[in-house]
């Protein structure tokens, strides 16, 4: 027979749970679990962390099996103009067939033996951020580019700032990070402020969260059951998780800048290098009659 102290234990035990499953359903785990949405939560920021070079926006999806999964996504190069380059944008498919596995192929085809993203000038430049021994000729390169120039670069901090740091790091700062992985010769993973946290649908209240908050409640959604999605987006789980822990910004991307805004960061001590990734006319400044858009993936510097 369970005695009067045993009973008001159990109960104590039984409200303090309950609490603890009401505080833990406001937090940012709000879409845990299986289905389309998680699906979409998983898929669409994770493609975006595993490539840095490329921006995403998701789109509409054709109509599927009721057992099926899609998310399409359109992405185009960091070096392109947002929203002015049609013909540089491409569009993928990622979903998960009836047999469970998660496939990328191009939009509305089954060709998934095409290869998904090239590779690139800015992404060998990110897996040798930290590096003594990489090579930067961004100094020379800056300071032979006029006015009428707009520059995609690459700002690698001199020391890894945590979210704090970064969030009150003014003159140094951008609307994304770069996150290291912890391993050396790994791609930084990525996080901007496009789309709004709310789309990406990583927490409930999006209000006041920093950029690398929005990262780490999305990994807190993640479970073991989502590998197979995070293998067809090139991440794996362990590495998602480590960088979430360590919390280390090792950088920025400027996206079609002045090459006076990016001489000026080579004179901020806290950078250590601007690595140029794309320089071309600023159609917005030039005279010339020759602004046209560059196909993607041509448009990098070799």
């Amino acid at each position: 027979m369970i005695g009067a102290g045993s009973l008001w234990k159990c109960a104590a035990v039984a409200v303090l749970l309950a609490f603890l499953t009401g505080c833990e359903s406001d937090g940012p785990d709000v879409h845990a679990g299986e289905g389309r949405e998680h699906f979409y939560v998983v898929v669409r920021n994770g493609i975006s962390a595993a490539n840095p070079e490329f921006r995403f926006v998701a789109l509409g999806v054709p109509e599927r099996p009721a057992d099926e999964h899609l998310v399409r996504v359109a992405a185009e190069p960091q070096w392109a103009r947002a929203g002015e380059e049609p013909y540089s944008v491409q569009s993928f498919d990622i979903y998960r067939d009836i047999r469970g596995s998660t496939l990328i192929s191009p939009a509305g085809t089954s060709d998934i033996n095409k290869p998904v993203f090239p590779d690139t000038r800015m992404r060998r430049v990110l897996q040798g951020l930290g590096a003594e021994k990489q090579p930067d000729d961004s100094v020379g390169l800056l300071d032979q580019l006029g006015n009428g120039v707009a520059v995609t670069a690459v700002v690698e901090l001199r020391t890894p700032m945590t979210s704090e740091q970064y969030e009150s790091a003014h003159g140094v700062r951008g609307d994304n990070i770069l996150i290291s992985s912890g391993l050396a010769g790994d791609v930084p993973l990525y996080w901007d402020r496009t789309p709004a946290c709310e789309e990406r649908r990583v927490a409930r209240n999006c209000d006041d969260l920093s950029l690398f908050e929005e990262f780490r409640a999305w990994v807190s959604l993640l479970r073991s059951a989502d590998q197979s999605v995070l293998s067809a987006v090139g991440l794996q789980l362990p590495s998602v998780q480590e960088a979430a822990a360590r919390g280390r910004i090792v950088g920025y991307v400027e996206d079609n800048t002045a090459p006076s805004e990016l001489r000026r960061l080579l004179r901020d001590e806290r950078v250590r290098a601007v690595h140029v990734i794309d320089a071309r006319l600023n159609c917005e400044s030039s005279s010339s009659m020759l602004c046209e858009p560059v196909l993607w993936p041509t448009g990098t510097l070799p």
